[in-house]
């Protein structure tokens, strides 16, 4: 079973690392990434079609690991580590989604995934209480 666990943790490291070498060595994909991070959504149609894909991918890379998870391939600490990178990245920076983008992408993932990512970004959180 570690064995399974670690081979699955290696595949998301492996994809991860493949996405940022794209940033690192392509600096005209990083300022894509500045722009995004200093909210400009007005991309051109490269710039576009570019981002679409880095944000699909990020997104897959996250389904792998839910899809993993469920079928008990990946730990359960695992799991969560992975889980809260990826929750923490789509809800903040160069890489936040919007409530609107993620409905466009209702049918593009299993409704399982699809559902926790919608709970884990844009579930009402209870308000602190102020006493």
């Amino acid at each position: 079973t570690d064995a399974i666990h670690g081979t699955t943790d290696n595949i998301l490291f492996e994809r991860q690392a493949e996405l940022h070498a794209q940033v690192i060595q392509d600096p005209s994909f990083a300022a894509i990434l500045v722009k995004r991070s200093k909210g400009e959504t007005d991309l051109d149609e490269i710039e576009t079609i570019r981002w679409e894909r880095y944000e699909m991918s990020l997104l897959d890379i996250w389904a792998l690991a839910y899809m993993r998870h469920q079928r008990e391939l990946l730990g359960d600490r695992q799991w969560v580590a992975w889980d809260g990178y990826f929750a923490s990245l789509f809800s903040n920076g160069a890489e936040k989604i919007s409530p609107e983008r993620w409905q466009e992408l209702e049918f593009g993932f299993d409704r399982g995934f699809w559902l926790h990512v919608q709970n884990s970004l844009f579930a009402e959180r209870p308000q602190a209480s102020s006493t």
